[in-house]
């Protein structure tokens, strides 16, 4: 049995219409800046190494989005705050599902087991970034998106 994130879902569902399912609830971290010694290393050689752009990104400074995952819909939100408490910023972007793929690896850094989460719009815009794989949320995610996912590699980084 997969653990869910209840109190996100609970959280989120409030911003959403009522009757819809929500599949996955999902901390998107970003790259913080251009110091490389502050950032995730293997976030940032996957990026530089494909020359990638998030164009799919947060209109906030710090640039976390919660990523949720609808029946029907990504929706991207902002994330306020930091720490322990973080609260709902507005929502950025809504993607129907059929429009997105996600391209998946999991990593280790500095004892936490992550994933990368690289989703490309069918008109090329991306969102990579990372999340902690603390609960089943993150793996929901990836069945809920089914034949429109697929596992990469990291050994070559």
């Amino acid at each position: 049995m997969v653990k869910t994130n209840n109190r996100s879902r609970r959280r989120f569902a409030s911003r959403i219409a009522p009757d819809v399912r929500i599949e996955a609830v999902v901390l998107l971290k970003r790259l913080k800046g251009p110091n490389t010694t502050k950032r995730s290393n293997t976030l940032a050689l996957y990026i530089d190494r494909y020359g990638l752009t998030n164009t799919l990104g947060s209109h906030s400074m710090l640039g976390d989005q919660w990523l949720v995952l609808t029946e029907h819909r990504f929706l991207l939100f902002a994330k306020r705050g930091g720490g322990i408490v973080s609260r709902i910023g507005p929502l950025e972007h809504t993607l129907h599902r059929t429009d997105v793929e996600l391209q998946w690896a999991d990593f280790t850094e500095a004892t936490l087991h992550k994933r990368i989460l690289h989703l490309t719009t069918t008109d090329h815009r991306m969102n990579i970034s990372q999340t902690v794989v603390s609960n089943g949320e993150a793996d929901l995610l990836v069945q809920a998106v089914g034949d429109r996912s697929r596992q990469i590699g990291l050994h070559e980084l």
